[in-house]
């Protein structure tokens, strides 16, 4: 492996006289650069692993944090009455008396965010 500050500086090539032009390589610049070209593709590949894992890594730590945050959620430590009360002003008002029959619109909505939240709605008579 090459010293990582200038491993793959394009000026320390061997056919840095010839990059950016229209130089055509001859057979033997080909086999030459074919050969040239194997530790850094080598390298890439590993280079590639390295950041697959970490970006995996990087996931599963973000995943514990969230899972985790998650319980310290301040709507978790809501008095089940208060629930309630919150559940029952989500109702239609007085200018739609009648409960409507959509997933997304209370109080059928209520039912969908969590365990919790749908055994108090489904608990709830006046729901």
């Amino acid at each position: 492996m090459k010293d990582s500050l200038h491993a793959w500086d394009t000026l320390s090539s061997p056919f840095a006289s010839v990059i950016g032009t229209n130089h055509v390589p001859s057979s033997t610049e080909l086999y030459q650069l074919k050969d040239l070209l194997v530790e850094p593709q080598h390298e890439l590949r590993n280079i590639q692993s390295l950041i697959d894992g970490l970006l995996f890594e990087k996931s599963q730590v973000e995943a514990y944090i969230e899972t985790h945050r998650a319980l310290m959620s301040p709507i978790r430590r809501i008095p089940l009455e208060m629930l309630v009360e919150i559940f029952m002003r989500c109702l239609p008002s007085e200018t739609h008396p009648f409960a409507i029959r959509d997933m997304k619109q209370a109080p059928l909505l209520l039912t969908t965010i969590c365990r919790y939240w749908r055994r108090v709605a489904i608990d709830t008579s006046g729901l």
